[in-house]
């Protein structure tokens, strides 16, 4: 960066901020690693506990993996390697087949379009960047046709950038419940 900054400036800034970019999504899976034996262990607890089914959103490819590993054929999974058809299909499986109590998403792919009211409880296995992903896909539980109320839970590792990031979520959330209730 200090080569690039003598040749150009700009890209040196672009450089310095891609970097932060990548130290910060790092540390975020280095959180995800660290936490998920606790998120799948309170997973475990409510499926053994209640006759609901869960709806585990994550954002890496190794967490939705896990999770599919942990649970077998009583999940499915819709990240970004399910396209089309297919992914209405691991929907529909959610929704209808009583063996199916889990669905691991990815927060893009599964967070948005889908109607996933068969589901008791929603859990973060990670966190995104923005507030709006994240009510966009508590949302998916809470379609028309819901008739139950639904848990939703938010894991963050203490004392890891996912701490700062879930008050930074709930400082633009209150902003963004603020703008559209118009206080």
């Amino acid at each position: 960066i200090g080569w690039l900054s003598q040749i150009s400036p700009e890209r040196a800034r672009r450089a310095m901020r891609a970097q932060a970019v990548t130290k910060l999504s790092y540390l975020k899976r280095l959180a995800a690693k660290i936490k998920l034996p606790l998120v799948l262990e309170w997973a475990d607890e409510f499926l053994t506990g209640s006759d609901g089914k869960l709806i585990l959103f994550a954002t890496h490819c190794n967490v939705i993996a896990e999770i599919k590993q942990r649970y077998g054929n009583t999940a499915v999974v819709i990240d970004g390697s399910v396209v089309g058809r297919k992914r209405q299909l691991a929907a529909d499986q959610f929704q209808l087949d009583p063996r199916v109590r889990v669905l691991a998403g990815n927060l893009k792919a599964a967070g948005v379009g889908l109607g996933l009211t068969a589901a008791s409880a929603v859990a973060f296995a990670e966190l995104g960047w923005h507030p709006g992903g994240h009510i966009q896909a508590e949302d998916r539980a809470h379609r028309i046709g819901q008739s139950k109320k639904i848990m939703v839970v938010y894991f963050a590792a203490r004392g890891t950038v996912e701490e700062k990031l879930l008050k930074l979520i709930q400082k633009k959330n209150k902003v963004l419940s603020a703008t559209l209730d118009g206080s």
